[in-house]
């Protein structure tokens, strides 16, 4: 029996027969179209003359069993790569050099407490003096939303849980100043940062007066914590009124690394949260402040471009773009052939800079070459 006359006698089989047919067509138009564009590249890079350019990139020896279709899009791959990493090269040295900095380092630190600022209360307008110096009458540390308060008492020596009048530095003479910071600001014990049920503010009412000026007109009040310096940021409020807000507690540390803690200074900031004046017939004036995220914002600055720090993470960067060059072996790895394995040569940059000093990046020279050069 003939094979068409099995395949006709049996219906599966002729099903199967179709099927393999169906695919040998496929695969040749699938050819005959691999061909046709392949005839198309080709054509085209000989019309540019652009051969022997591209061999730069890739040369044709090394694709032997590729497509010419293939090859151009290895070819555009390592091209683009290349373009890539030069403009990526560029770009971080013209910045490193005309702009002299880089990126400032931020991280954020969740504390289990903060102390409380100092406090610095200057009359109004800047340069006047209080006619009466504030003096507080009345300080606690008040729960919020209970409303639980626990008192502070004026102490000369800090102990905790106390608070003292101190000097002011000298450019802020007419000022008044006092210390907190031995009143340690805590959440709730157990409580994690955006599910606080409590929070300790702390309360302070004073009485002053700015000289020759109605009662009522504005003072300025600002945070700080080391002694003898400046608030770096003031807010104002109205004498005889109350006003609550927010502090947030950063530090600026020069030359912080990843090894070193740099030179950490200080700052607040503080953003009013609610204003009203003070139903009290005495006129006091009352200040509630408190830290609503217990976070330290840390900012790094580099003093120098020239620092070790700054140059050790030009390098870093400057070789992570080089580094993108391993992204063309994922797509195109190199086939080792065991018999004639493809050899590794020491770089020509590093041979022609290092090679005088360095015999191990110069290519060892072959037996042919030393009898040559013995004859």
């Amino acid at each position: 029996m003939s094979t068409r006359e099995a395949t006709e006698a049996d219906p599966l089989l002729s099903r199967q027969q179709s099927a393999i047919e169906a695919a040998e067509a496929a695969q040749a138009k699938l050819k005959e179209t691999q061909q046709m564009m392949d005839k198309r590249i080709d054509g085209f890079v000989t019309a540019l003359g652009a051969e022997q350019y591209l061999n730069h990139l890739l040369d044709r020896k090394q694709a032997n069993a590729l497509y010419p279709t293939t090859l151009f899009v290895a070819r555009a791959c390592k091209g683009c790569l290349i373009f890539f990493v030069v403009v990526c090269t560029i770009g971080l040295l013209t910045g490193f050099l005309f702009q002299g900095s880089l990126e400032l380092l931020e991280e954020i630190n969740a504390m289990d407490a903060i102390e409380a600022p100092k406090l610095m209360l200057c009359p109004q307008p800047w340069g006047h003096k209080f006619a009466v110096r504030p003096h507080v009458s009345k300080a606690s540390i008040v729960n919020i939303p209970g409303g639980q308060s626990t008192p502070l008492s004026e102490e000369t020596k800090h102990q905790p849980g106390n608070f003292s009048h101190v000097p002011c530095a000298p450019e802020a003479s007419q000022c008044q100043c006092l210390d907190f910071s031995t009143v340690m600001l805590r959440p709730k014990q157990g409580a994690r940062a955006g599910e606080y049920d409590d929070w300790p503010y702390l309360r302070v009412e004073f009485q002053a007066a700015n000289a020759g000026e109605a009662p009522g007109e504005q003072y300025a009040f600002g945070f700080y914590a080391m002694d003898h310096t400046i608030p770096q940021t003031w807010s104002y409020s109205r004498l005889g009124y109350m006003t609550q807000g927010d502090v947030s507690a950063e530090e600026v540390a020069t030359g912080k690394t990843e090894f070193t803690d740099g030179e950490p200074c200080p700052r607040y900031g503080f953003r009013r949260t609610g204003e009203q004046i003070n139903q009290h017939a005495d006129g006091r004036t009352v200040l509630v402040f408190g830290y609503d995220v217990f976070y330290l914002y840390v900012i790094a600055t580099l003093g120098s471009k020239w620092s070790v720090f700054s140059l050790v993470t030009l390098c870093l960067l400057f070789c992570a773009a080089i580094n993108n060059f391993g992204l063309f072996e994922i797509m195109f790895p190199e086939q080792l052939d065991p018999d004639d394995p493809a050899q590794l040569m020491p770089n020509p940059i590093l041979t022609t800079l290092c090679g005088r000093c360095c015999m191990c990046l110069v290519p060892k020279r072959t037996s042919t070459e030393e009898e040559a050069e013995g004859v």
